[in-house]
This record gives structure tokens, C-alpha cells and sequence, in this order.
């Protein structure tokens, strides 16, 4: 069983892409929620140069892809502890940890619907 799981989350090409992908939409979905923060809260690095390019859905769509994660961590939040804060390098890990899983079960299970019951990694 542990050898299948590990099997599972090894890095391939494919993988690594859609990591990437949805780190970068989720990283710039961060940014563009600084324009809900209270006043006087300092501009993340790189707002000025994400704002010259026309992807205003990026908030709504890394909203979407970390609901589940947000959904589960709520209890800490309502605590005051914010695992998914982008700001922070155990939020970063966090997300990016939840994100690597995401990118793995949607290629399994997209390996395992283009070529049947065989693993991506067989």
C-alpha cells in the first residue's frame, strides 16, 4: 500500500507542470486580494507588474482551487491561526504541499481514465 502512495505522488513532467501552474495561479490570486486588505497595508512584491496583465480571474480561480484546503483549516482560523496565509513560509508550505497533491490526483485520475486501471507511473 505505501508503495503505491509513493508511486503515486513521484514527481513526473506532467505533474510538475500543473503544480506549477496552479502555484502560479494561486500566487497571483494572492496578490490581487491585497486590493480587500484594510488600508495601510503594504502592496505585495509584484502587484505592479501582475496588474499590467489582463488576468482578472485569477482571485476567483485560486479561491476555488484552495476551497477544500480553506474548508478544512477553518477551525485554526477561527482560532486565529492562518495555515494558508501566503505571507507566511508555513502558509507557503502549506499551500504548496496542498497544491502538489491536487496536481498528482488530477493526473492519476486522468491517467487512469485515458489508459484504463494502469497507474501513470506503470
Amino acid at each position: 500500500m505505501a508503495s503505491k502512495i509513493i508511486t503515486y505522488l513521484r514527481p513526473d513532467k506532467s505533474k510538475l507542470i500543473l503544480f506549477a501552474l496552479l502555484w502560479l495561479i494561486t500566487m497571483a490570486g494572492a496578490m490581487q486580494a491585497w486590493v480587500f486588505s484594510p488600508p495601510g497595508t503594504p502592496k505585495p512584491p509584484g502587484y505592479d507588474i501582475l496588474n499590467h496583465f489582463p488576468i482578472t480571474l485569477a482571485w476567483p480561480v485560486s479561491v476555488m482551487i484552495l476551497m477544500p484546503l480553506l474548508l478544512l483549516s477553518s477551525p485554526l482560523m477561527n482560532q486565529g491561526i492562518d495555515v494558508t496565509d501566503p505571507a507566511t513560509w508555513y502558509g507557503m508550505m502549506v499551500v504548496s504541499v496542498y497544491l502538489y497533491l491536487v496536481a498528482s490526483i488530477c493526473i492519476g485520475i486522468f491517467s487512469r481514465a485515458r489508459f484504463g486501471s494502469q497507474t501513470h507511473a506503470e
